[in-house]
């Protein structure tokens, strides 16, 4: 049991009780509430001592003896959410709230299955019903802000947990909380004093020292970081992400060969489910095939980091290794250009039947390679084996030029990860800088319909960035491919446009985010990766500056045009 349900049963012993009623009760109902308190008590008592089937008979016999108390529903939805079952804790606890609707903590409680359902949005309400019956529920005030940090409020969820700190200084948890919203808006000098403040009152949480190695990520001092995430995963060496952190900061200082063990660990946390998949061959650590077998290579996570890894396939191939592909299914026609004879399927649930068959004898993710074959910076060859629809590139080129004789760009300015995105995300208008230089001709390679950019830049500037709405990478990546293929260069902050383009050896500038560490194959400084070597990397000064770079960029594109026309 973890140290938030040990905090969540002290907090249901102590709602035990009946419910005030204005109803006079007859003696017999006297006596079913009286019987009805002893179950809910020994229910309480036996879900301390670790009997939670007991526990949950208990107190369905308590409303069964005495269903108009609504502290019997509460403990029943609280304990349900707390085994797991939040959906059927959500139907006790509005039992709960309907019998006694100024009834805090079942509000709260509520809020809290909500969260647990991915439902932060939906939770926020119930947490302000509790602070509203409840002015100095300081729980309430930091679960609203957890819900809020779930949706990326920062700034309210700032508010919440500073009530809830007045309220209650030496609470770690609220500490804790408060630290990663100040993060989210980054105010890490604060978010420093109140993780610390967390850390000093509860010095095993692990969450607060790994927020902790965050900070100096964000500081840019990485060695800082790494002691950090180090401290926790030596603090707890089974916790999955302590050891994946430690090793992601570890690849985004170049050092793979200590990083790759510690990065397996992605593999215990939930958010990897969606990855996990139902083969059970042993995994290649390098060694050569038996006669006539066969390696299964599966991907995983983004497409950006798929691309990025499929520059490790002519080294597989050159071992005599042709694996046997899973991959997202957007991707098969690009693979099967890029490597004739490939034999590639598909990601779907059931699993293709013929990634079973016996031929095929271990089995490898793209990060498994490079866990083999990337054992260094130094290890990256510099191969950029993908390969566009030639014809297709040519003829999107010329509808877009239109007889003109300009450089095609193409932008991208935009991510949607919904846990990165927004720092990594740029206006189209902060662009103007360079989107106003004369004799260019810009190509919006976003994904999604961007329209509202567009029409900002337009109305700011003047300038139209030509948009294809035949073209969707998120439904058709070949097309895509064939689009970016078309481009003289290609200017994006980092996302998956930054990939295909840098990955068909475009010239890419990639324009990076000062705030957050940059992903692993960005590197921490300087404007080149081993990984892409047509990628030029130009970085924020100041975070979220992006006017500032585009400035910056605006120079350096009008040397670069000249210095490639002359």
């Amino acid at each position: 049991m973890n140290r938030r349900q040990r905090r969540a049963q002290e907090k249901l012993a102590a709602k035990a009780g009946p419910v005030r009623t204005p109803v006079q009760l007859s003696p017999a109902q006297q006596a079913a509430l009286r019987d009805a308190n002893r179950l809910n008590d020994e229910a309480l008592n036996l879900y301390h001592a670790g009997d939670t089937a007991r526990a949950l008979d208990l107190l369905r016999q308590a409303i069964a003896a005495f269903p108009q108390n609504a502290i019997y529903y509460n403990n029943l939805g609280e304990l349900l959410r707390l085994g797991g079952d939040a959906e059927a804790a959500l139907a006790q606890l509005d039992r709960a709230i309907a019998l006694a609707p100024r009834y805090a903590e079942a509000h709260n409680n509520r809020g809290n299955a909500l969260r647990d359902l991915k439902r932060p949005a939906e939770a926020i309400p119930c947490y302000e019903a509790a602070i509203a019956i409840r002015p100095d529920y300081a729980d309430a005030m930091s679960n609203l802000g957890a819900a809020l940090l779930d949706c990326r409020d920062f700034a309210a969820a700032i508010a919440a947990l500073q009530r809830a700190v007045a309220l209650n200084p030496q609470n770690a948890i609220y500490q804790q909380n408060l630290g990663l919203a100040l993060i989210g808006l980054g105010r890490e000098t604060e978010a420093e004093t109140a993780l610390k403040t967390a850390i000093r009152l509860a010095p095993k949480m692990i969450d607060t020292v790994l927020a902790l190695g965050d900070v100096e990520r964000i500081r840019g001092d990485i060695d800082a970081a790494l002691r950090w995430y180090e401290q926790a995963w030596q603090a707890a060496p089974g916790h999955g992400e302590a050891h994946l952190r430690y090793g992601v900061a570890k690849l985004v200082k170049g050092d793979y060969r200590e990083a790759w063990p510690h990065f397996g660990a992605r593999w215990t946390l939930a958010s990897m489910e969606v990855d996990k998949r139902p083969f059970t061959l042993p995994f290649w650590q390098g060694q050569a095939l038996p006669a006539g077998g066969r390696l299964l290579l599966l991907t995983e996570q983004g497409v950006g980091e798929n691309l990025v890894l499929l520059s490790l396939l002519p080294e597989l191939l050159a071992r005599g290794i042709t694996p046997v592909v899973e991959c997202d299914p957007r991707m098969l026609p690009l693979l099967e250009r890029s490597f004739p004879g490939i034999e590639a399927y598909g990601r779907r649930n059931p699993a293709n039947q013929r990634l079973f068959q016996n031929d095929l004898v271990m089995q490898a993710s793209l990060f498994d390679l490079a866990a083999v074959l990337r054992r260094s910076p130094e290890d990256c060859t510099g191969a950029l084996p993908l390969r566009a629809d030639a014809g297709r590139a040519t003829a999107l080129r010329a509808q877009y030029l239109a007889g003109r004789q300009q450089p095609l760009i193409g932008l991208a300015w935009y991510s949607g990860n919904p846990r990165i995105g927004a720092p990594k995300s740029a206006q189209l208008v902060d662009f103007a800088p360079f989107l106003s230089l004369p004799g260019l001709c810009f190509v919006d390679l976003q994904y999604g319909n961007r329209e509202a950019d567009r029409a900002a830049l337009k109305a700011a500037t003047g300038v139209d960035v030509i948009y294809d709405p035949a073209i969707d990478q998120m439904a058709d990546l070949d097309a895509f491919a064939a689009q970016v293929a078309a481009m003289d260069m290609v200017i994006t902050t980092s996302n998956t446009t930054a990939h295909m383009a840098a990955a068909l050896g475009k010239p890419t500038w990639v324009l990076l985010h000062k705030g957050i560490s940059p992903h692993w194959y960005w590197g921490l400084t300087g404007e080149t990766t081993p990984w892409y070597p047509t990628a030029r990397l130009l970085r924020q000064r100041q975070a979220s500056d992006w006017r500032g770079l585009a400035e910056s960029v605006a120079e350096q594109l009008k040397a670069h045009l000249a210095a490639t026309t002359s």
